[in-house]
């Protein structure tokens, strides 16, 4: 929503009002949030629904519960990732290509880890190993590590988030 104001000329009208950045970023933030969070029960929704003709057990769903609860700690990695991308980077149409970018990279960083366990390092640099579906329904629970490295993620990004939008002057 950053971008996009910028992108369609938007933003002076937005940055004029009586408001603190940190409000008129924190609204926007919150809209994206709410996107991620309806995404989220939206895809819960489904399974479950899906799920019902093949008369699941206790244990899926809370196999569920937990791929559900991992996918919105991935959400939100890359909700604010794309919050950060937006106030730090100078071009706006080039913000959600990165993002794009970044999240396929780290997803190919994901699948390449599964091929030698030499590769067993990379595990810590993309989020879609955190969360991962075989360590989860071995595990039966999220990994405590895995979960302080994205909560840590998340107000990194958005501290910095804050701190840029505040110093920001409008691409013309």
């Amino acid at each position: 929503m950053v971008a996009k104001e910028e992108i369609n000329k938007t933003a002076d009208f937005t940055l004029v009002l009586p408001l603190p950045r940190r409000t008129i970023l924190t609204a926007k933030a919150l809209a994206a949030l709410t996107n991620t969070v309806v995404f989220v029960l939206f895809s819960w929704a489904i399974s479950l629904f899906a799920a019902q003709k093949y008369l699941p057990d206790a244990g899926f769903y809370r196999f569920l519960a937990l791929e559900i609860a991992g996918m919105f700690f991935i959400g939100l990695t890359f909700w604010a990732l794309g919050v950060f991308l937006a106030c730090v980077q100078r071009n706006p149409r080039r913000a959600g290509s990165i993002g794009v970018v970044v999240a396929l990279a780290l997803y190919v960083l994901s699948s390449v880890q599964n091929l030698d366990k030499k590769l067993d390092f990379l595990k810590w640099t993309t989020p879609f190993k955190y969360f991962d579906a075989a360590d989860l329904h071995r595990n039966g629970a999220l990994n405590a590590t895995y979960l302080a490295i994205t909560l840590i993620v998340i107000v990194a990004l958005m501290t910095v988030s804050y701190r840029a939008y505040n110093r920001r002057d409008l691409t013309i």
